[in-house]
């Protein structure tokens, strides 16, 4: 922080108008704005097409995310489980493996840098964490359509890796 003036950084959320409970994650962000007196900017994207693409909407949040950070860091929750998944369904998608390169710490595109603290930090322990804090948030309601690829990863696949063989997931993210 600076001296008298406050954080220096913002919270940002980008709403690509693909849900209907986001506002259940701005009702979460604006409480801990408020709690620890941080400015949110929301940024909602009112033209996206229903069903637009994972690619098509990360690249409309990164434009968005460019212009919150101004050239400074924007850190992401990304973590340990979205690293193996983004593994797993870039191998369904037939890359080679040898060829495939994990998300960065810090990572750069165009006017955008990508800080991810979290990428060793698996979601179970980020849960755990916030249970014990008694922490406030919201799931993404999408997270449960197994429509999307990643979903059917995470909910079917891995588990099913642990199944035949505990442990697995972390033996695959090394």
């Amino acid at each position: 922080m600076s001296e008298g003036k406050g954080p220096d950084f913002v919270v940002s959320y980008v709403d690509h108008g693909q849900r209907v409970d986001t506002a259940e994650d701005v009702k979460v962000l604006k409480f801990y704005a408020k709690k620890f007196s941080v400015p949110l900017i929301l940024t909602k994207f009112r033209n996206t097409k229903p069903g637009s693409s994972e690619a098509d909407l990360r690249k409309l949040r990164y434009e968005a995310l460019a212009n919150v950070g101004q050239g400074r860091p924007v850190f992401t929750a990304h973590h340990a489980d979205d690293q193996l998944e983004t593994y797993l369904l870039k191998i369904l998608r037939g890359a080679d493996p040898s060829t495939i390169r994990a998300m960065s710490i810090i990572s750069k595109r165009k006017n955008l840098v990508l800080a991810r603290p979290l990428l060793d930090v698996w979601k179970e322990e980020i849960l755990e964490y916030a249970h014990e804090m008694k922490l406030k948030w919201h799931e993404d309601s999408t997270n449960e359509n197994l429509n999307y690829a990643r979903n059917r990863v995470r909910r079917e696949l891995i588990p099913l890796f642990e199944k035949i063989r505990p442990r697995s997931k972390r033996h695959l993210l090394q």
